[in-house]
């Protein structure tokens, strides 16, 4: 994984670094509609289902004491991108609401209890630069901010249930790319590495310290308009987060991984 961030962490300061020199071009690449009439901004607006699967491990010092696992989730999000073709900057975001569905807790040294039905969501907002244009293709880098708050919890029983109940506010930065392979089937994607973020467990025998990990996503799209155009991606999250728990650090790696339908409106 520290291979994987050193590269991603280079990647994204030669994109910058080449922007400087990019030939100045205000013009559209193949993939991009016109302005906003009157302004140097284009955009888009997505809404998405992300069909996923989850697991969290939970280990101190070192031995696995807890697994979240076999849950299976339905989200709705929307996401944004919002341009400015003469600075080549853009704002893009994703904001998802959605619930986990059974799974279990899985205990080496207690009870297996199955979990319920219980919310999730998320959203991220970052900055970007598109840094480079070629042929029908477009690459840039961005740096932003993530917060996602899951939930695992058992039905309740007698005014009583478990839970777990993570809170995760990350900075990320990466690289995104864009482009046409035809006039009518094209591609976007990104991938993000977490450098530093911190998890928060709400648990008053538990301290919050530091998170990290990456994320990725790519999606296939199909355009029957120069407006409209429908897509299918993959989505992969991977965090470890660390907490203090009666002075002992405990370590808890969580992983989402699922399918996403998307429709999407350039303007």
């Amino acid at each position: 994984m520290i291979n994987k961030s050193l590269t991603l962490v280079g990647l994204t300061f030669f994109l910058f670094s080449n922007s400087a020199v990019a030939s100045e071009d205000n013009s559209l690449p193949p993939y991009s509609k016109s302005t906003i009439s009157g302004t140097q901004l284009r955009g888009s607006f997505s809404i998405r289902t992300w069909f996923s699967d989850v697991d969290a491990e939970y280990e101190l010092a070192g031995t696995r004491i807890l697994s979240a696992k076999d849950i299976r989730s339905v989200a709705t999000e929307a996401h944004y991108r919002l341009e400015s073709s003469g600075t080549r900057f853009f704002f893009q975001g994703t904001a998802g609401v959605g619930a986990n569905f059974n799974g279990e807790f899985d205990q080496p040294y207690g009870t297996n209890r199955d979990l319920g039905t219980i919310g999730f969501g998320y959203f991220n907002a970052d900055l970007g630069f598109r840094a480079l244009d070629f042929a029908s293709q477009s690459l840039g880098a961005f740096a932003g901010f993530q917060f996602i708050h899951d939930r695992f919890q058992t039905p309740t029983v007698n005014n009583r249930h478990y839970y777990r109940n993570p809170v995760w506010s990350l900075a990320r930065v990466g690289v995104t790319g864009r482009g046409q392979f035809t006039d009518k089937f094209g591609w976007h994607a990104e991938f993000a590495y977490i450098p530093l973020g911190q998890i928060d467990t709400a648990s008053e025998f538990e301290d919050e310290k530091d998170a990290s990990g990456y994320q990725g996503e790519v999606f296939l799209t199909f355009n029957p308009t120069e407006t409209w155009s429908i897509g299918l991606g993959a989505r992969h999250w991977d965090l470890e987060g660390k907490v203090e728990r009666y002075g002992t650090e405990m370590t808890i790696d969580y992983t989402r991984t699922g399918a996403l339908l998307e429709a999407s409106y350039k303007f």
